[in-house]
């Protein structure tokens, strides 16, 4: 088995440019008290592929949350080329959430898709400053219950929003 996972590992990996990978973590979602983490591979001179994760377990005082845990792929478009200077992407999301908001907590999933501009600044050989700002179409299905730590259910809906979908600083490690 465990040539077998060698064998499609290294066949999967011919098809990467330069088999140039880069892991990053974003500060505005740290701002969050959300744990995140971005992994990517170039997939040409100027494209690359990226896959978000980010978790947010914690109820503060008054059960107060924004819990998640968020996918979001995205494909980008590199200027000069990967991992420098300008980008353009495009991305899906799909989040899970239970989150308090004044007198309610919602409790559902949201999924959606967005495009957004970037920008990367070289620090070393292997380390990134990278910004990025997008904006997106997101629906969301949820529940509604009262706030207090066993809410009562009150309804349940589904809503389409157009929101800043990507808002990073992030450091980035080139592999």
């Amino acid at each position: 088995m465990k040539y077998f996972i060698l064998i499609i590992a290294c066949f999967c990996s011919s098809f990467l440019y330069g088999q140039r990978h880069s892991v990053s973590t974003n500060g505005v979602s740290w701002g969050t008290l959300s744990l995140n983490a971005e992994y990517s591979a170039c997939i040409g001179h100027k494209q690359s592929v990226h896959v978000l994760f980010s978790w947010n377990p914690w109820t503060f005082g008054g059960n107060k949350k924004m819990k998640h845990f968020t996918v979001s792929p995205q494909w980008r478009y590199w200027k000069t080329e990967a991992y420098l200077g300008h980008f353009l992407g495009a991305n899906l999301i799909g989040s899970r959430y239970n989150v308090s908001r004044g007198f309610y907590r919602f409790d559902g999933g949201a999924y959606g898709a967005g495009a957004s501009w970037g920008y990367a600044w070289l620090l070393s050989k292997r380390l990134n400053l990278e910004v990025q700002a997008g904006i997106g179409v997101v629906r969301t299905d949820y529940k509604r219950f009262d706030c207090g730590m066993c809410g009562d259910y009150l309804s349940k809906g589904s809503k389409w929003f157009l929101i800043p979908n990507r808002l990073a600083i992030s450091l980035v490690y080139v592999l």
